[in-house]
């Protein structure tokens, strides 16, 4: 940082000396766009969605085209379910019903390409209640921190994924964890949220998904991405999906819960 800072003062000297001005041309070439494709069946009452859409080149306006020809099928290996499009780029569920400890199939067809994964939902682990801690940090006496308490089982890998609302909208920081480390022991880690955190007088909502270990991965290189990661060296990529054919996104089958708090 301190190489580049430099570099620029003083090119901007050397140009103020001799009073050139030259225009540097940049050309962003748009990349291909990718089919992304993310999908989802919990342990709550269906109907499950499917979204299916394209990525954005970088000249245009961010707006992601929808796929509104997809052929998608979710199987449970006896139950094949077609699902029917709801909205633009939006697929529903019609018969497939998500249980814990069974594996899920999905085939997304789009113009001959067939884009396939499968996920596992885990035994769910009981999110037993959310407490609630001073802050740390900022220096804001009523900011506060939400821990999910749970006890995680010491007879199989495990793996979360959290979502934090206040004031019923979601916060931006990106919640997984796994189990290397605490593996039989009560979870006593808070959510952290240094931009926004909840504050007292606040309603604050967790939301605690089980998932298998292919969709771990995806949400932990997602976060590596976004700067919600701790590891300083991480080099931004495609987070890593489960789905085969060269899409992006992931399919999960996962467990849900949550918990409203009132922040004291």
């Amino acid at each position: 940082m301190k190489q580049t800072i430099y570099l620029l003062a003083t090119t901007a000297m050397l140009f103020t000396t001799f009073s050139c001005k030259k225009i540097i041309d940049v050309k962003l070439n748009d990349s291909a766009q990718k089919v992304v494709i993310e999908g989802v069946i919990t342990n709550a009452p269906p109907p499950y969605t499917v979204t299916v859409t394209k990525t954005a080149n970088f000249s245009s306006d961010n707006n992601f085209t929808t796929i509104n020809n997809a052929i998608i099928v979710i199987n449970s290996g006896t139950i094949y379910d077609t699902l029917v499009q709801a909205a633009p780029g939006v697929y529903k569920t019609s018969k497939i019903i998500g249980l814990p400890g069974a594996t899920y199939h999905i085939d997304v067809n789009i113009d001959g390409n067939h884009y396939m994964a499968q996920s596992t939902m885990p035994i769910p682990v009981n999110l037993d209640s959310v407490s609630i801690i001073k802050s740390t940090f900022g220096f804001e006496p009523k900011n506060r921190q939400l821990v999910p308490r749970y006890n995680d089982p010491a007879s199989t890998a495990n793996f979360y994924r959290f979502k934090q609302k206040v004031n019923n909208k979601y916060t931006d920081q990106l919640y997984v964890e796994d189990d290397i480390l605490t593996n039989g022991q009560t979870n006593n880690k808070p959510l952290l949220t240094p931009v926004f955190p909840p504050q007292v007088g606040d309603s604050a909502t967790v939301e605690m998904m089980c998932i298998d270990q292919p969709v771990y991965k995806y949400f932990y290189s997602l976060s590596q991405n976004s700067g919600n990661s701790q590891d300083e060296a991480a080099t931004p990529a495609n987070p890593i999906t489960n789905f085969s054919g060269g899409c992006l996104g992931y399919f999960s089958a996962q467990t849900y819960q949550k918990v409203n708090v009132f922040v004291q």
